[in-house]
């Protein structure tokens, strides 16, 4: 049957219409299938583009994350090989140091166990503890004196032969002997042993040799080794370093020099180190004990000889990325329900056609909301706007204003003060129907009812503006008996500048509220331009003093010192009321003022904005916003200049301690932090915080520690008198000199010179 057959007869009309059964029964049925056939290609249309861009994104994003990673995971295990390599060096110096003290020759001298020097050996025993800054990170030592044969530890004082582990203690004297090397690290795998009862509580006469431990060997080579000092390292100590890096998912290991694990927290990682030793450096992607992705970095090549390793749980990561397959699937699935919903709303009418006509009109009337939209809000580009323009049928303009309207009551009406004022929704359903001979439709614009009127020239668009106020004033009062607040911005040319028009209007706005504070006025018309001639911004003179202050806190404070004057420029610009030009010429200066720090000091100004450097300015004038304006000038501008001088500092230190220390010791002590601060081009606080970070000390103890040494030379390489002495090393008396050098050594310097003269 061909689709001639189905054409209704040409006698069968009822009232001017065609009227046929059977034709009205294919056309339902041809419809119908025609419906069905067009529902699922829609279906295909819309999931296959979210399956496939959800699938994408998360291989982006789990790309592009794990390159971060990358660079994140190298910077925690360089920052955390750092600080236990600083405390082993520090461990290594204090003992070193103390070997070479009076009670250690002392101690190493006693031929029996001095068990009735109580006080000199309390004092030793204090010492080998060590100090405030270390004793954390120490379990126990142990001091053998295998000439003499007897130990002292923090257990107590027994003769060699009494030891429990004797038979240990003798293969690792052997084993000592036979290692030319007088200091080192010596790693043991842990013990038991040491502990009896039921308790586990630990002996008195036993040598703990398991863990961890520094030596120090006496004898000259090729004789009969002396004694032995062994230091035995704190791992739960050393564990705090890592603690901060567990916290965020990361896995760290330290191995000793002969691969025993010194602190850890997980196996996934020992056991994937165990088949593959020799891994360094950052390793890439690999597959730990517990069968899960990890990105690992190693750390070799140490002073002390231990190795560090590092790695990221990837599945983390993964996790996240998956989520955007879900949320793909997820908006398909609604989508293809809501079209269900649909297709069953518009089975129930007829006039389909219609209907998706009807739905056509919406959609473009809403993708107009959305272009007005996003320019009104500065989100938008050239090509964007062209392209907009063309997709929707709009027609440009050379000339165009924008007006905002505020519903206001009459002032004075006690009646109308109880009538609730129309919603901006309200107002913008009703005046899109009523003002049809507009350009652009009206929108709702932060709860704002936004109006863009265009013309060929001022003078028309004038006119239209004008008549367009009176058109609506006039149904606001016929409608809902109310008044309307309207400010209107300047004129412009292009509609990139709808979002300064748009501050404006609302800076007018706030103009006509501040008046109507003192007086009755009824709401109106407030041109913005009006309001700028009369030159209002009389309070926007750029502040000096305050750049000058924000680029000293940006040279020498901290980030979040930085940030927080930051947000007091901000709040100084908000206060000062500046609109316009003004206003962005005060922004302006502010980003050059802070771009102009690290610029200063060399730093490449493309290696900090790699990306966006060229349109942050362009970006920052867009902002209205004063909340806004401020966490996109700590977030983009301040944050990166601060992580580049951060960095920078960290390269600068080490050279400026050098130079301090020259400084004084140039002048024997006798130089101030401020004069010295003024010699280096420096503020004083950033040396004292360079002092404090690099050496823990302060620029005092540094000028005592020098002038001391320099007193030592002195006594013992010239015949010069104590008076002469003090008067070198720049003292008002020669009270003053003993007095300092007998706090520093305990005994005055002539006592000093008659005894390391000998």
């Amino acid at each position: 049957m061909s689709l001639l057959t189905l054409a209704p007869p040409r006698d069968n009309i009822k009232n001017g219409k065609i009227w046929n059964e059977k034709g009205d029964q294919v056309k339902d049925r041809l419809a119908k299938l025609y419906s069905k056939d067009m529902f699922h290609h829609i279906i295909w249309i819309v999931m296959l583009p979210l399956m496939v861009l959800g699938c994408i994104s998360a291989y982006l994003f789990f790309h592009n994350e794990s390159r971060s990673m990358e660079s994140a995971l190298e910077a925690y295990g360089n920052s955390f090989s750092s600080d236990t390599e600083n405390m082993l060096s520090s461990i290594r110096s204090y003992y070193l140091t103390f070997t070479s003290r009076d009670e250690f020759k002392w101690l190493k001298e006693q031929k029996e166990p001095p068990y009735t020097s109580y006080q000199q050996l309390r004092s030793v025993q204090n010492q080998l503890e060590g100090d405030y800054h270390i004793a954390n990170y120490i379990e126990e030592y142990d001091f053998i004196n295998v000439e003499q044969g007897w130990i002292l530890n923090n257990y107590g004082l027994f003769p060699m032969e009494e030891a429990s582990n004797r038979d240990e203690l003798e293969a690792f004297l052997k084993e000592q002997e036979e290692n030319f090397l007088y200091v080192g690290w010596d790693s043991r795998p842990p013990k038991e042993e040491s502990k009896t009862g039921e308790n586990r509580l630990r002996e008195s006469n036993y040598a703990d040799l398991s863990g961890e431990h520094f030596v120090i060997k006496g004898g000259t080579y090729g004789s009969a080794l002396r004694y032995i000092l062994l230091i035995k390292l704190n791992p739960a100590a050393f564990e705090t370093f890592m603690e901060p890096f567990a916290d965020s998912g990361y896995k760290v290991e330290v191995l000793s020099y002969s691969g025993q694990r010194f602190i850890g927290n997980t196996e996934a990682v020992s056991g994937y180190l165990e088949r593959h030793p020799d891994q360094t450096g950052l390793w890439g992607r690999f597959k730990g004990a517990d069968n899960r992705k990890y990105l690992g970095y190693s750390l070799t090549d140490t002073g002390s000889g231990y190795r560090y390793y590092i790695a990221y749980d990837l599945s983390n990561t993964w996790g996240v990325s998956l989520q955007f397959v879900a949320a793909a699937l997820i908006v398909g699935v609604l989508t293809i329900v809501s079209l269900y919903l649909i297709r069953l709303i518009l089975k129930r009418y007829e006039g389909t056609m219609d209907r998706l006509e009807e739905t056509v009109g919406q959609q473009k009337l809403h993708m107009q909301e959305l272009f007005l939209d996003r320019i009104v809000s500065g989100e938008a580009d050239e090509p964007y706007v062209e392209e907009q323009l063309r997709l929707l049928e709009l027609s440009s303009a050379k000339k165009y204003r924008m007006s905002v309207f505020e519903p206001k009551l009459l002032q004075g009406e006690g009646d109308q003060e109880e009538m609730p004022l129309p919603k901006p929704e309200e107002l913008c359903a009703h005046f899109r129907g009523f003002l049809t001979e507009l350009s652009f439709v009206p929108i709702i614009f932060k709860k704002r009812l936004v109006i863009i009127t265009s013309g060929p020239d001022e003078y028309q668009l004038d006119l239209v503006t004008a008549q367009m106020y009176k058109n609506m004033e006039d149904e606001a009062m016929s409608q809902w008996g109310i008044r309307l607040s309207v400010g209107i911005s300047r004129m412009f040319t292009r509609l990139l500048d709808c979002s300064v028009a748009y501050q404006e209007c609302r800076e007018a706005l706030s103009i006509q509220t501040k008046n109507r504070d003192s007086v009755k006025s009824q709401p109106g018309l407030v041109l913005f331009e009006d309001y700028a001639q009369r030159g209002h911004s009389r309070n926007a003179a750029y502040d000096l003093v305050v750049e000058n202050e924000l680029k000293t806190t940006i040279s020498h404070g901290t980030p979040k010192e930085a940030a927080n004057f930051m947000d007091t420029v901000i709040r100084r610009l908000e206060n000062k009321e500046i609109m316009g030009r003004e206003r962005d010429l005060y922004i302006m200066r502010i980003m050059v003022a802070v771009m102009g720090v690290p610029e200063s000091l060399g730093l490449s100004l493309n290696d900090i904005f790699p990306d966006n450097r060229a349109n942050l300015l362009q970006r920052a004038l867009r902002i209205y916003d004063y909340e806004q304006l401020r966490r996109f000038m700590n977030e983009s501008v301040l944050k990166p200049v601060m992580e580049a001088m951060v960095k920078n500092r960290h390269t600068e230190d080490s050279e400026l301690y050098k130079t301090i220390i020259g400084l004084i010791r140039q002048n024997d002590g006798n130089i101030t932090l401020n004069e010295c601060a003024a010699e280096m081009n420096y503020h004083p606080t950033y040396l004292w915080k360079v002092l404090k970070k690099e050496k823990n000390t302060t620029f005092t103890d540094l000028v005592n520690q020098v002038r001391i040494e320099r007193a030592h030379q002195l006594l013992l390489t010239t015949e010069l008198s104590v008076a002469e002495i003090a008067q070198k090393l720049h003292y008002t008396s020669v009270q003053n000199f003993i007095r300092f050098f007998s706090k520093m050594e305990n005994t005055t310097p002539a006592r000093y010179r008659r005894e390391h003269r000998k």
